[in-house]
């Protein structure tokens, strides 16, 4: 009776299992890197690691993309995207090699996407704050600066007044080092 239950559970298990391995495949790969860079962010102050692996697994994806119903500058923007994510959480990560070169290559990717100023803000923004982590203060300063400006100009006044916030923090921490 015991072994009959149990069977009957692993069915059903089974069964569902199955039926969510089915939906997973009919979500477009676009949107699966939406949902794993979603996760990435909220993962950031729970479990790093996870956050890192969310992010690399993100960008896996988007180098799979061959099209896109948007076209190619939504794809390259999507690819920018997972890369600057990734830089993020490799920097979460004290991987400041690593992040280094994903900024590199965001910012390559940038220039063949839509010209999403919001995009831009982002990838000024992480950078940045790697550069804080990295102790090169007068640069993350900088960066914020751009960040701030861009997210101003598109409306985005919470996000502006966070990046003064760091770029006055930046600036007190150049000064102490001096």
């Amino acid at each position: 009776m015991i072994v009959d239950k149990a069977v009957r559970r692993f069915r059903r298990l089974a069964r569902r299992w199955q039926e969510n391995q089915e939906r997973t495949r009919t979500i477009p790969s676009w949107a699966r890197v939406e949902v794993l860079l979603q996760l990435s962010r909220e993962a950031r102050h729970r479990d790093p690691v996870w956050m890192l692996d969310l992010a690399k697994r993100a960008q896996e994806v988007t180098e799979r993309i061959e099209t896109t119903p948007y076209g190619q500058g939504f794809l390259y923007d999507l690819r920018t995207r997972a890369r600057v994510e990734l830089a993020n959480a490799q920097r979460v990560n004290k991987q400041y090699g690593e992040a280094e070169s994903a900024l590199w290559s965001a910012r390559a990717l940038m220039e063949q996407g839509s010209g999403d100023p919001m995009l831009r803000a982002r990838l000024d923004e992480v950078e940045g704050s790697l550069r804080k982590d990295q102790h090169r203060f007068i640069e993350a300063g900088a960066l914020m600066d751009s960040a701030h400006r861009t997210y101003r100009k598109i409306g985005e006044h919470d996000r502006a007044r966070r990046m003064l916030e760091k770029k006055e923090l930046y600036l007190r921490l150049a000064r102490a080092v001096e």
